[in-house]
């Protein structure tokens, strides 16, 4: 192991491994049952709002990374401010969303009138032909 990571055993037997990180930080992550690395990512669920645990991407949920569960107040603040999330997402979508249908409005205009133009052209070239015979 480099000088930089070290390891450690959690009652679970998991073998844990601290990596110093880019940028100076430094974070313990777990490896998996199945050897492989895991994620530290963030729940969203109802039940467990905003509470951070290790994630394999082959077998999911390996451990929780917080100590506890967020209860009371606080869970009633963290699933509030999920939704408030939500809304104001949306709220940015909508506006993205209708610009680019405006964009494929025009796009379709302009390809129409450069189908006209191309059928003009033909017909001015066909003219200019016969006027030159």
């Amino acid at each position: 192991m480099s000088a930089s990571q070290s390891s450690k055993s959690d009652a679970n037997n998991s073998k844990m491994s601290f990596r110093q990180g880019s940028y100076g930080h430094s974070s313990w992550s777990r490896s998996c049952n199945c050897g492989r690395s895991t994620t530290k990512i963030k729940s969203w669920t109802d039940d467990n709002p905003e509470r951070r645990f290790f994630r394999c991407d082959v077998l999911g949920f390996v451990s929780w990374s917080d100590d506890e569960k967020q209860c009371g107040w606080q869970k009633l603040s963290l699933l509030e401010a999920r939704d408030e999330l939500k809304v104001l997402k949306e709220s940015l979508r909508a506006p993205i969303n209708q610009q680019a249908i405006e964009e494929e409005e025009e796009t379709k205009k302009l390809e129409e009138e450069k189908k006209k133009l191309e059928e003009e052209k033909k017909k001015l070239e066909a003219e200019k032909k016969t006027l030159e015979e």
